[in-house]
C-alpha cells in the first residue's frame, strides 16, 4: 500500500541531512511520529534478526537497510 511505501520512505530520511516533502511530513504526522513509526516497522523484522543498536558501524547498519 501507498502508506506502507512512505512509512518505509519515511524511515530512512534523516530529520537532520534530508528534506522532507510535504507528503513525508503528512505521512509521519498521520501514523503518529517516530515512536509509533518504529513500533509498526519493527513488527515486521523477521525472525532471526535484530535492530542494530545505536554503536552499530555503518556495514552492520546497512546489511540491516537491506
Amino acid at each position: 500500500s501507498s502508506a506502507t511505501v512512505s512509512l518505509y520512505q519515511i524511515l530512512v530520511l534523516s530529520v537532520t541531512l534530508d528534506e522532507w516533502s510535504d507528503e513525508e511530513v503528512d505521512s509521519m504526522i498521520e501514523i503518529g511520529g517516530n515512536a509509533s513509526a518504529n513500533s509498526i516497522y519493527k513488527a515486521f523484522i523477521p525472525d532471526g534478526f535484530s535492530k542494530p543498536g545505536p554503536d552499530a558501524t555503518h556495514d552492520q547498519r546497512m546489511r540491516f537497510i537491506r
